[in-house]
This record gives structure tokens, C-alpha cells and sequence, in this order.
């Protein structure tokens, strides 16, 4: 039988973001198809109106989905008075939902982007993340550290037990990352921050840093 030893490694990283994602939501209860359909429409060149105010190229802008359903509720009635209930759907309008996507390497324009959205009405919501365009350098530099540790402390188990460290046999890995986001929300909205002179002005943003996390599991042979 193949003598092995199995340890892992757990290591994480921070890194500076380098990327703004802005994922914006448009949605509405009309009572037609083609009211939806035009009041999308008119909030979406609304939000590029604004954006592009904001000096955000078409460029950066893309869209994500756009759905359309019916709005439905059930009515329940009786044919006759000692009859059972019969249930009915009928259709109480409609419900449209559109997302587009604002990406942009330059950060600083988190709070034009801000104030722009949060001046296009009641249909529109957004949510701001900060994070890296391409995350392959960093996992590749802490999968290659996670490693290094797993096989320092695997040398440690076998030289204990009397044996030498031989090739690897396996490797198992992870990642996990963790940013800052920004909701539109209360919370976070300019008139929701106490002492704030001036009701158009976006709060401060800090991007903190993108935290990666990457864990191992390792088999190694022993000789």
C-alpha cells in the first residue's frame, strides 16, 4: 500500500480594485404590454441620457436582460350557493425588468455615476461594486504560495515519521473573494447622510481592497 501524507493550506491576499461594475435595474407595473414596453424605453435613454452627463461612454454600457410577464391574481367564486369554490386566473397587468451593466477601470467616477442614477425616478435602482477586471494574476500568485506552504509542512510530517517527502500525487483547490459593495438604498442614498449640506452630493467613496482567498489540499507520497 502507497505511503502518503495529506495536508492543506489555507492563504489569502489583498489587492487594490481596479474595476467599478454598476449593475442598474429598471422595473415597473403597467397595465400593458405596450405601456411596459415604452416606459422601458423611456427610462433606459433617460439612464444613458444621464449617464453620458456623467461622462460614461456607450462603450461601457451593455445590457443584461430584459423581462416581461404578466401580473396574475387568483379569484375564487362559486357557480351556484351550495357549490364548491372555483378558482380563476386573471391577469391584473404587467411587469417589465431590464438591467444594464456600467463597467469601468476609471473609480473616481463612482460618485458622478451615483448622483446621475439617483436622479432618473422611482423605476430605477442600481447597485456599485469594486473589484479586479482580471483576477488570474493574483489567484495564480496565491495558488502557487498556498502550495509552497502545504508541501513546507508536509516535509514537516514526514521528516517526523521518518521518511522523505516524494512526488505529489494530488491537488485540490479553491478560491473565495470578498469586496465592497454600495446599494441604493437608504442607507447609503445622499439624503440619508446626517449633516450633509447640500442634498446632491454622493456619499464618500473608499474602495477597500479586494481580499482572495485560495485553499489547497494536497496528497504527497512518502518514500
Amino acid at each position: 500500500m502507497e505511503r502518503t501524507v495529506k495536508i492543506g493550506s489555507s492563504v489569502e491576499g489583498t489587492f487594490d480594485p481596479d474595476q467599478l461594475t454598476v449593475t442598474v435595474t429598471i422595473e415597473e407595473s403597467l397595465d400593458t404590454k405596450e405601456e411596459c414596453s415604452k416606459a422601458y424605453n423611456t427610462n433606459l435613454a433617460h439612464v444613458r441620457d444621464e449617464l453620458a452627463k456623467a461622462g460614461v461612454p456607450d462603450s461601457d454600457i451593455s445590457t443584461r436582460r430584459f423581462t416581461l410577464r404578466p401580473h396574475t391574481e387568483r379569484l375564487y367564486y362559486k357557480k351556484s350557493k351550495n357549490d364548491y369554490y372555483y378558482a380563476k386566473t386573471v391577469i391584473e397587468g404587467y411587469e417589465y425588468s431590464g438591467k444594464i451593466v456600467v463597467t469601468t477601470s476609471q473609480l473616481d467616477k463612482a460618485a458622478p455615476i451615483w448622483l446621475a442614477l439617483s436622479d432618473c425616478g422611482s423605476a430605477v435602482t442600481f447597485d456599485m461594486y469594486f473589484g479586479i477586471a482580471d483576477e488570474t494574476p493574483a489567484r495564480n500568485s496565491l495558488l502557487e504560495y498556498a502550495v509552497q506552504e502545504a508541501k513546507k509542512n508536509a516535509e514537516i510530517l514526514a521528516k517526523a515519521s521518518g521518511a522523505e517527502l516524494g512526488p505529489i500525487a494530488s491537488i485540490e483547490h479553491n478560491f473565495s473573494r470578498g469586496g465592497l459593495s454600495y446599494w441604493d438604498d437608504r442607507i447609503y442614498a445622499p439624503t440619508g447622510f446626517a449633516g450633509v449640506p447640500d442634498e446632491a452630493e454622493a456619499p464618500e467613496f473608499i474602495p477597500e481592497p479586494v481580499r482572495i482567498s485560495c485553499q489547497v489540499d494536497c496528497i504527497w507520497t512518502l518514500q
